[in-house]
């Protein structure tokens, strides 16, 4: 592939001075033998799509949906086989593809999801035991980020979340609090389908509930105590994870968003540490969503059952969860996020225009929707 846009699209793309695992990834990958044709018309979509859209140039942008086809017609037309078994390289065009779906151009209905389904289709097939190589490792821990949000909002178990695989991903080249989170976090969408399947006819509805609200509560507090034991730092040394500041602090937003429903923004040291407290405020959001619903459920339904003193308080630090979420916003957008920081966008996006509409909170919606129509300006948009 072209040496000059790829690199091109690894400056645009990637936040410089704080490396994530797909910083690593995406290096790896264009490393790779040319000889896999499908995996490096992905790459070359991906880098077109990006520096394309960031520069507005729509020939560029042309031809990254004509790589994105020859892309996606190859490993096609190699699963159509009977024989069909996953290599590293599938599930690496896999991976680029879904990627591609963030492009005006490229992006279809449906298609980031499409595309981790059968991400995750082929990883079953394989089996755990099939990832081994150094590449397999790092498409496995890169894939976590997709399938945390992906499910959060679908509320279906992950493939992810299965002990097996979470053992998998706790063998990524790099072990570190995020690895942590991501082996605690997984386990939510799980519990999110069994609240939706539970049967409100069904004779031992209220016991079922109550185990839902157990193992809930487990989850919750292995999500805090791993936000306590992340932030802890904070004590130890004056480097704040995040702090308040004035959103005109946040030159490249304030001058994109002129709605100013939210005075203030949260600043943080680096583009992952800011990624990462946002997936913690999101999970805990759905999770915190679905143990107040269970609590009402209880309410209709025994009526001898005593509603817990905490209902007020988990109603308000719902409110603080999604006002901080809005309030990583501006960050993302800033230049030291680079192009990757609009992905960050996307999850505090899904968890708070739903909870909003849900709890009618119309000026902090009606914010979101001026701040969607007017930060993707560098040819990215929010998957559907």
């Amino acid at each position: 592939m072209t040496t000059q846009i790829y690199s091109s699209f690894l400056d645009a793309y990637l936040p410089e001075n704080a490396p994530m695992d797909h910083d690593d990834l995406f290096r790896e990958m264009a490393s790779r033998p040319n000889e896999d044709a499908a995996l490096m018309s992905a790459l070359r979509a991906l880098s077109l799509a990006a520096v394309g859209g960031s520069r507005k140039d729509e020939l560029v942008v042309r031809q990254a949906g004509l790589e994105y086809g020859r892309a996606l017609n190859l490993p096609a037309k190699a699963m159509d086989r009977p024989n069909f078994k996953p290599t590293d390289e599938t599930l690496a065009t896999t991976t680029v593809l879904a990627q591609c779906e963030f492009y005006n151009g490229i992006s279809a209905t449906g298609g980031w999801q499409k595309h981790l389904q059968g991400m995750h289709g082929m990883l079953a097939m394989g089996g755990p035991q099939n990832i081994q190589s150094r590449l397999a490792l790092m498409l496995c821990s890169n894939s976590r980020h997709g399938a945390l949000a992906a499910h959060l909002q679908s509320r279906r178990a992950a493939l992810l979340g299965d002990k097996a695989w979470r053992r998998v991903l706790l063998r990524a080249p790099v072990i570190d609090e995020t690895a942590t989170f991501y082996n605690h976090a997984l386990k939510v969408p799980g519990l999110l389908e069994r609240k939706d399947n539970l049967d409100l006819q069904s004779p031992t509805i209220v016991t079922e509930i109550e185990e839902l609200l157990d193992d809930l509560f487990e989850q919750e507090l292995s999500l805090r105590t791993w936000f306590e034991t992340w932030t802890y730092r904070d004590q130890l040394t004056k480097e704040k994870y995040y702090e308040r500041r004035p959103i005109d602090d946040f030159a490249t937003f304030a001058a994109l968003v002129t709605d100013r429903t939210f005075a203030e923004a949260l600043w943080f040291p680096n583009f992952p540490f800011a990624y990462l407290a946002s997936q913690y405020w999101a999970t805990l959001h759905r999770l915190l969503e679905d143990k107040l619903d269970l609590y009402r459920l209880l309410l209709q339904i025994d009526l001898a059952w005593q509603p817990p003193a905490d209902i007020p308080t988990i109603e308000s630090e719902l409110i603080t969860l999604a006002d901080s979420l809005c309030m990583c916003i501006p960050y993302f957008c800033e230049p030291v996020c680079s192009l990757v920081g609009q992905v960050g966008i996307f999850l505090p996006m899904g968890v708070c225009m739903p909870y909003f509409a849900r709890t009618q909170a119309w000026e902090k919606a009606s914010w979101l929707l001026s701040m969607r129509r007017s930060v993707f300006v560098k040819g990215m948009i929010p998957p559907n």
